[in-house]
């Protein structure tokens, strides 16, 4: 059990409830949809529906109690992901995506495998061609690389083109990418390799989805 999952069947006792009838009282007729939402949250923080403020208001767990206890959760999960953590790249994608899920399929990337024994210089070229070419095999013809996967193209010609492809996937072009080089150190590129920021921000643990286990913020669909 999660310390948010150990406040509720506290005050679920104290409020002489069950999970069934929590699942009734914060708005769901559907109670394995409403069970669903209550754990993912008392998990994973993950918010649906405004369900943190609901549980809180629903069970009237104390401010303090609550916060803690999600204060808790987060810290035991950055340091699952932290232990877990492995580099990828995240597209920024040109738009958002409908339905949303879609853009799981585009927005994230594998590094090469030998990327942390590279010095710096050869890590940016490598994550910066890695995601030129992720943009190439998705939006552009094979005859635009080379038979050993090299690009025959410029980064300023590769962008020219694929903003004036007639495709129906022009939300998932690139406008940029994140780097997640180390659980707290990420690097923004913009859509033509340039670095623009760098922190040392770890990612955030409540966000609505999760691409290949990994937590993925939803501005990637905006920049």
């Amino acid at each position: 059990m999660t310390p948010l999952t150990t406040l509720v069947s506290k005050y679920l006792k104290i409020n002489e409830l069950n999970r069934n009838d929590l699942a009734q009282a914060v708005g769901y007729e559907n109670i394995t949809k409403g069970l669903r939402v209550i754990d993912d949250f008392t998990q994973y923080l993950i918010i649906k529906n405004e369900i943190d403020k609901k549980l809180r208001t629903t069970l009237n767990i104390p401010d303090t109690e609550y916060k803690a206890a999600i204060l808790a959760l987060n810290q035991l999960l950055l340091n699952k992901e932290k232990d877990e953590f492995k580099p990828f790249i995240q597209i920024i994608l040109s738009s958002k995506p409908s339905p949303l899920f879609l853009g799981s399929f585009y927005s994230y990337v594998n590094v090469p495998g030998n990327i942390t024994q590279l010095t710096f210089e050869e890590e940016i070229a490598s994550v910066v061609n890695t995601y030129r070419l992720d943009q190439i095999k998705k939006f552009i013809q094979d005859g635009d690389y080379d038979v050993h996967g090299s690009c025959k193209m410029t980064f300023e010609e590769i962008y020219k083109k694929v903003k004036t492809l007639d495709t129906s996937l022009s939300w998932a072009i690139g406008n940029g990418f994140y780097y997640f080089r180390k659980f707290d150190d990420t690097i923004t590129f913009d859509a033509l390799g340039h670095i623009v920021n760098r922190n040392n921000k770890p990612p955030q643990v409540n966000s609505n989805m999760k691409i290949n286990g990994h937590t993925v913020p939803l501005s990637i669909f905006t920049k």
